[in-house]
């Protein structure tokens, strides 16, 4: 699993990376460190991808090592994203998921969409109990 955790750029301007939650706090303030002048999109790009490697426990060095490693790729112009996609895509349903949560409850639980895709997704299941008790009421 991932970890929202806000880094400053090096222009001052604060954005949110995800880290993999398996970094610790010193490991996440050095990562931040080391992706400062690299523009938002292609830092998480890397970060998902190292969470990728670390999930499929393919980092053989250690995390902050392999992450310098992705950023001197980047830097040349030689980084690839291959394994970070599913991460990203991850983190694309979840934010969706999490967004109609908010808009459902904001609504007063009647706004949940007629078909929300459950993909496993623990947020999936609970807008899918939040639909079926929004129905049951209707129904009363």
């Amino acid at each position: 699993m991932i970890a929202a955790d806000p880094a400053v750029r090096g222009d001052g301007d604060q954005i949110e990376l995800e880290f993999p939650k398996g970094l610790s706090d010193v490991e996440r303030d050095q990562a931040r460190g080391y992706l400062t002048d690299l523009p938002a999109g292609l830092a998480q790009q890397i970060v998902d991808e190292l969470a990728a490697h670390v999930a499929a426990g393919t980092v053989r060095s250690t995390p902050l090592a392999y992450l310098r490693g992705l950023i001197q790729r980047a830097q040349a112009g030689t980084f690839a994203p291959e394994a970070g996609f599913v991460i990203a895509e991850h983190r694309r349903r979840r934010a969706y998921h999490e967004a109609v949560l908010r808009q459902a409850e904001a609504a007063g639980r009647d706004a949940v969409p007629a078909s929300v895709p459950d993909d496993g997704d623990p947020l999936a299941k609970q807008l899918a109990a939040i639909q079926a008790r929004a129905e049951g009421r209707r129904n009363r």
